[in-house]
């Protein structure tokens, strides 16, 4: 008994401990779902060490106490596997689905609320330790594992429309919950589901909710834009330059696009920084659209992006460019400024290494940039 309320308070102080970490630092609807399932778990440990202790003395501690205990245990278990369900259905569901889903959900939680009081509980000698059994017990744990299977069923239905972080941590949480409440049903003296509560809050924590991870990402972009920024550029450069260096053109040719804004500093200087950054971020769409092709387009300078592609000819990168100018060409009958942009390309092949293609599709990039401006002027003088 006393390992039992040791374990339950080393899951107790890890949580609060995730729960003051995810207060300090994770925000949004995330931190309202995750700050709930926390808390019921929280609530549902505490009672699981207080009924580890009133269960096993039975002669001194008033039945009604010992009751009341319970069933708030069971409370607590049933809304943390009821908010697990509601952040995989905020994840996945269409509003009117969803709507449907929490009206069923919350009348069921609320029918256990209220007949639970009134359900039997009695009190069976196992190995070691007393534990809790009959209809109260069987119809909580009922209702956690409906909860539960909903959860996964939901997930699985529209895995396809899921982000890979969801997949990765509420999905395999959501099944572990379930062994875990399977194993406790069959062998009830184990009283570890404060413990499989705890695993299953750690795990989304550092699959999905972790911070570092987050801030790791907006490290990497360019929060004007849209697009992944010059660390991420440098980054990724170097990952790339390695392989190719490695394996050489047997891993596959690499299309390296450099694109630089005209007109940007003219724009700043006539109408703005707020249209200027208007500008870029345009330019961004624009790039994030007709380049699809592209395994990733990044901003390395106040008027420079790069694109880099894998596995690709230059027919494909050709078609690309094109529809940048394309959507450029449209898009200046929508405002004020004039949308213009150099581009420069080249391919890695069996001579030319990463380094190479760079300098050539940056050499590209500027002869296209005369040509515009020379092309300008000749307008002008027109």
């Amino acid at each position: 008994m006393i390992l039992m309320i040791r374990c339950e308070i080393v899951c107790l102080i890890i949580l609060l401990y995730l729960m003051i970490y995810s207060l300090m630092y994770i925000d949004g609807i995330v931190k309202t779902h995750f700050m709930k399932i926390c808390c019921f778990a929280n609530v549902h440990i505490i009672f699981d060490i207080i009924t580890i202790y009133t269960v096993n003395h039975l002669e001194t501690v008033p039945p009604l106490v010992n009751k009341w205990c319970h069933i708030f245990f069971y409370y607590a278990a049933i809304l943390f596997c009821y908010e697990m369900l509601s952040y995989a259905t905020d994840n996945v569901m269409m509003p009117k689905l969803k709507k449907v889903v929490k009206y069923i959900t919350r009348a069921i939680v609320i029918l256990y609320i209220v007949c639970a009081p009134f359900l039997e509980i009695t009190y069976v000698k196992g190995r070691g330790t007393y534990y809790s059994f009959g209809m109260c017990v069987y119809a909580g744990y009922a209702t956690a594992m409906v909860f539960a299977l909903l959860s996964v069923i939901i997930l699985v239905v529209n895995i396809k429309h899921l982000q890979t972080k969801i997949i990765m941590s509420v999905l395999p949480m959501s099944c572990i919950l379930i062994i875990f409440m399977v194993i406790q049903i069959i062998v009830p003296e184990l009283l570890f589901t404060g413990a499989a509560a705890t695993i299953v809050i750690m795990g989304m924590f550092i699959i999905y909710e972790n911070p570092v991870e987050e801030y790791k990402a907006k490290a990497y972009m360019d929060l004007d834009t849209g697009v992944k920024n010059r660390n991420c550029f440098d980054v990724d450069f170097l990952k790339y330059k390695n392989r190719f260096q490695m394996l050489g053109y047997t891993s596959g040719s690499i299309g390296i696009v450099l694109c630089d804004l005209n007109n940007l500093k003219a724009t700043n200087d006539t109408y703005g920084h707020a249209v200027g950054d208007r500008f870029l971020q345009i330019i961004a769409q624009i790039l994030k659209k007709e380049l699809r092709n592209s395994k990733e387009i990044y901003r390395v300078g106040g008027d420079e992006f790069v694109a880099i592609y894998m596995n690709i000819n230059d027919d494909v990168i050709r078609e690309d460019i094109a529809g940048v100018y394309k959507s450029c060409k449209q898009e200046n009958d929508n405002y004020e400024f004039l949308l213009s942009i150099a581009i420069g390309y080249s391919v890695t092949s069996e001579t030319d290494d990463l380094d190479t293609a760079y300098t050539k599709a940056d050499a590209d990039m500027y002869r296209n940039k005369q040509i515009i401006k020379n092309r300008q002027k000749e307008n002008l003088k027109q």
